[in-house]
């Protein structure tokens, strides 16, 4: 099944199957958008949203990651994540959060080699997660958990 959604300054899909090869196993969720400098400068669609669920995620997660995700993509302004934090040096800090809902899929190994308190520069930003920089590595992680000045 493909649901699509139209917001005002994206596209969004969610898909549910079975795929053969995928980044998920059952629930994707993809929003893109034309309206922002990358897909200007770049001519194709930027992904500014995505969600894909794994055989570690819960069934009960399934339905908040995706109602987080329509959030997303309904309150999503162009270039306004880039315009917030690129360039600005910052701490990540968890507090509470669940790292492991927080750090990119892809970079999920390198949670044990960040250190927490140590500056780090949004030097771009890839759907909706910052791309931090601390002169050793670079790690994707959500807004909420960048504090810029610190």
């Amino acid at each position: 099944m493909i649901i699509y959604l139209t917001f005002e300054f994206c596209l969004a899909q969610i898909t549910v199957s079975a795929p053969d090869f995928a980044p998920y196993q059952f629930i994707s969720f993809e929003a893109m958008t034309f309206d922002s400098h990358k897909a200007e400068k770049s001519g194709i669609p930027e992904l500014i949203y995505f969600f894909y669920d794994s055989s570690k995620t819960l069934k009960e997660e399934v339905i908040p990651e995706l109602i987080l995700g329509v959030q997303y993509c309904s309150n999503y302004v162009p270039n306004l994540l880039q315009e917030n934090y690129l360039n600005k040096e910052g701490i990540i800090c968890f507090g509470r959060e669940d790292p492991y809902k927080i750090v990119h899929p892809n970079d999920i190994d390198k949670i044990g080699k960040m250190a927490f308190y140590k500056k780090y520069k949004c030097i771009d930003t890839q759907a909706q997660y910052l791309v931090l920089n601390n002169n050793t590595f670079n790690v994707r992680v959500l807004p909420k958990v960048f504090y810029i000045g610190m």
